[in-house]
């Protein structure tokens, strides 16, 4: 038949072949012929072939969207990309790698920075703007402490910096704390010397005078 011709007669056999009652004895023959569960139940749907997604349940729905429950605030940490992540690791090899090549141009501009100042803080973002809970809370106890003069450096800004700081850091995860050149430790350390009191005899700096209205207060904080 000419492609013509079957254009014009394409409606009217759609119409015939698919009439509602070509429709329903179609249904009917379909519904007669699926095998029934004993007791008769629905039947039960095949498991999906391999690579696509097995329906769950409402109950295993519900627990896989649980999130996985932490012991500790450094395991949460951990979990969310801490120093033993993969991709982190990956990070610090490749800023140490890029600190190592352009190590004569690195320390010519952050040393001094080290041996000048006597607090000297490497974090994830500045100082109003943290990248990380890590450094935002480092941030928080410095400002407990009214420690200044302080010295910011963003590791993110380039990836020689990052390594520069673990190199002479000693340590897989920023941020780190110099003090007279001398690094005091990373997070963890910094918050146990916090809560007992050692990093505040170290750093600690005098409040501001305040008026009588805030006697004994902080200042406005950056975080």
């Amino acid at each position: 038949m000419p492609a013509y011709l079957l254009r014009l007669a394409r409606p009217s056999l759609l119409q015939r072949s698919c009439s509602r009652e070509a429709v329903a004895r179609l249904t009917t023959a379909a519904a007669a012929a699926t095998p029934q569960a004993p007791g008769g139940s629905p039947p039960v749907a095949p498991p999906a072939a391999q690579g696509g997604s097995i329906p769950l349940s409402p109950q295993k729905q519900s627990s896989a969207c649980i999130p996985p429950a932490f012991t500790s605030f450094e395991a949460m940490l951990n979990a969310c990309g801490g120093s033993e992540d993969t991709v982190y690791k990956r990070l610090i090899e490749r800023s140490i790698a890029a600190y190592g090549a352009e190590r004569e141009s690195v320390d010519k501009h952050l040393m001094p920075i080290l041996q000048k100042n006597k607090l000297v803080l490497f974090l994830e973002g500045t100082v109003d703007n943290p990248k990380s809970m890590l450094s935002m809370n480092v941030v928080k106890m410095l400002t407990q402490l009214q420690s200044v003069p302080l010295v910011a450096v963003d590791v993110t800004t380039h990836a020689a910096i990052l390594g520069f700081a673990l190199t002479h850091g000693k340590k897989s995860r920023c941020p780190l704390l110099f003090l007279d050149g001398v690094c005091l430790g990373s997070h963890d350390t910094l918050l146990q010397l916090y809560q007992s009191g050692t990093l505040a005899k170290q750093i600690a700096g005098k409040l501001p005078p305040t008026s009588q209205y805030f006697e004994g207060e902080l200042p406005i904080a950056l975080y």
